[in-house]
């Protein structure tokens, strides 16, 4: 069951009634690491899709890189209302519930997301499973 978005940022309170959606996945091997992100603009009159090559140690990493160029990707759009979606487990808990983390690279991009989220006028997230994550086709074109 996919729950509802959580919000984690902007100046609204209140889901908006209308939203971009964004969907980002992070691949990682040794030899080649990049994020995906599919935008669906708020009036659903535009979809944009973008792979991008990153550095990056591990695959959680590329997942918390991921969120944040999904949200810069969205901005980038003129899309200031945001629902994310990520079939990362620990990286959307860890930002929904704000916990400790081990790992410097995560605690880099949730400080990056936290300040990027103040450019919003809303951004909610949530957990998607992998096979509903249309982002991760793009790694196969």
């Amino acid at each position: 069951m996919i729950r509802q978005f959580v919000r984690i940022g902007g100046r609204t309170q209140f889901s908006p009634v209308f939203y971009s959606h964004i969907q980002t996945d992070g691949a990682y091997t040794k030899k080649a690491q990049a994020i995906a992100l599919l935008l669906k603009s708020s009036d659903h009159s535009s979809e944009f899709k973008k792979v991008l090559p990153i550095l990056a140690e591990s695959s959680t990493e590329a997942e918390w890189a991921s969120v944040y160029y999904g949200i810069q990707f969205a901005l980038e759009h003129n899309e200031p209302t945001v629902a994310l979606e990520n079939d990362d487990f620990g990286v959307i808990s860890a930002l929904i519930t704000n916990r400790a983390l081990k790992h410097n690279y995560a605690k880099h991009y949730r400080e990056k997301i936290k300040t990027i989220v103040g450019n919003t006028a809303w951004i909610g997230i949530r957990w998607i499973p992998r096979e509903a994550n249309k982002a991760d086709d793009l790694f196969k074109k």
